[in-house]
């Protein structure tokens, strides 16, 4: 039995040889056909060009400009946790404030060469780059060359992103991250021409970013400084209230008093005879301690009483007898005269963070190289004459083996 699978074997791989063989003619002239049309079509076919820029994580020493800026931005943020409070944040519900960063940890890692370096990477990988971007910006920010053709020729040619590679560089020059994109077009001159202006507006949108968080921050501080002068005033309005009703009351003690004094005759402060020992105690001269609290206020006379009276009923300024409030106004004040929002914005147009002269990260146009995609004319002949072997292989067989079955019909 195994001898005959065999032999059946056999049989089958010679007629299959043998069916190849007289087909020898059609294959070799499919394979050499398609070896003619590769090898022509790689001379005359339009050519890929892939551009190419690096970019790199700044060094510490390159963020000296924005020294000034990290700084103050720092202590705005502390002094942010200083100013929230529960009962600021309580004065309206619709109001939430932003805690974060209230330590200033966020904050200062924020300005660090590879917070710059990640923002940059989010912003060039986004699909929507150049329609984030108003063409005016462009004419005004990047380039007063522009005009609304090149804009559409950007937006035909680069609204695909890039490809990115990035790998960690140690070198010294480096800031320890290194980024390379790639993007493909038909058309050499465009790459060439514009590829440095797509990644001028990603340098941009980057420190327009940077700058969105930095007036974040501003805009959170002064909403924190506003709900805080604002919660102390409604504290003043309550002091003032309470001194009020405790002068109310203490006025209606002092005249029942004054009537205690005036029916028992007592016109002027009796002499008890006692000395001080503490400002809580007295001592008579038969050495007895008494409280002050025990001795009633009618022993003063009613004359003493009656111009107590008169003098708390004549009060017109009560904010200096009330020390918590005059602490307030003082809060109040120097919330008010606090010039480190201002001192932000300035810092803001020195660090040349909002122009071209400082950017998130290191980039040279000259690491832009354009290359040509090619296979090369041997490699694309070859390929034609693989898929014309196979093919033509294919269609003999096949062809071959319906012809010897149609005989058997």
């Amino acid at each position: 039995m195994n001898n005959q699978t065999e032999q059946k074997k056999e049989i089958d791989i010679f007629t299959l040889a043998e069916i190849i063989w007289k087909g020898k003619v059609f294959i070799v002239s499919i394979s050499v056909f398609l070896f003619v049309v590769g090898y022509a079509y790689s001379h005359y076919r339009n050519s890929i060009y892939e551009g190419s820029a690096k970019f790199y994580a700044l060094i510490d020493h390159q963020l000296a400009p924005l020294s000034l800026l990290i700084e103050n931005v720092y202590q705005l943020s502390k002094k942010q946790k200083q100013i929230i409070t529960n009962k600021t944040i309580g004065i309206d519900s619709n109001i939430i404030l932003e805690s974060r960063g209230a330590d200033g940890s966020i904050f200062s890692n924020m300005f660090t060469p590879m917070s710059f370096f990640d923002i940059f990477y989010q912003t060039i990988k986004s699909k929507d780059l150049i329609t984030k971007i108003n063409y005016n910006d462009i004419l005004e920010k990047i380039d007063n060359n522009f005009t609304e053709e090149d804009y559409a020729i950007l937006l035909n040619n680069f609204s695909g992103g890039f490809d990115i590679n990035i790998k960690d560089n140690p070198g010294i020059e480096t800031g320890g991250r290194e980024m390379t994109i790639y993007v493909q077009n038909s058309n050499k001159n465009i790459l060439e021409k514009y590829l440095d202006t797509v990644i001028q507006i990603a340098l941009f949108q980057t420190k327009q970013q940077i700058l969105n968080n930095i007036n974040s921050a501003l805009e959170n501080y002064k909403l924190a400084s506003k709900l805080e002068i604002r919660k102390l005033r409604e504290q003043n309005l309550q002091l003032q209230a309470m001194y009020e009703v405790r002068t109310e009351d203490r006025i209606t003690q002092l005249k029942e008093q004054a009537e205690i004094a005036r029916i028992i005759g007592i016109k002027t402060p009796l002499n008890l005879n006692i000395q001080s020992i503490t400002t809580a105690t007295l001592q008579n001269s038969a050495g007895s301690q008494i409280f002050k609290s025990q001795i009633p206020f009618y022993y003063r006379g009613y004359l003493a009483l009656e111009k107590e009276i008169e003098n708390l009923k004549s009060r017109t300024n009560i904010d200096v007898f009330i020390p918590e409030l005059r602490n307030n106004e003082e809060t109040i004040l120097i919330l008010q005269r606090d010039t480190l929002p201002y001192e932000i914005s300035e810092n803001i147009k020195q660090s040349g963070i909002d122009d071209n002269s400082f950017n998130p990260v290191y980039y040279e146009k000259s690491s832009i190289s354009i290359s040509e995609k090619t296979w090369g004319s041997l490699r694309l002949a070859l390929s034609g004459l693989a898929i014309g072997l196979l093919l033509s292989l294919v269609i003999h067989i096949f062809r071959t083996l319906y012809i010897l079955e149609k005989r058997k019909i």
